[in-house]
């Protein structure tokens, strides 16, 4: 294998890996909306914290409920 491809694959499971910790820092905090906390409305993507705890746990109607559009 080349090595710019093995610097390719790297990356990209990397990326993987980082996308995944942020997930699980997510679900893990559950952050508020920052939108809905100063402004008292909620945000086209409110209840997409939610929502990727539900996919975590594999519940997808769940999920598709408390966000559909994300």
């Amino acid at each position: 294998m080349s090595g710019e491809r093995q610097r390719r694959i790297k990356r990209a499971l990397a990326a993987v890996f980082g996308a995944a910790a942020v997930l699980v820092v997510l679900y893990i905090l559950r952050p508020p909306c920052l939108v809905r906390k100063v402004f008292g409305v909620l945000c086209p993507s409110c209840g997409t914290t939610r929502m990727i705890a539900a996919l975590l746990q594999l519940d997808f109607a769940g999920a598709w409920a408390l966000n559909p559009f994300m």
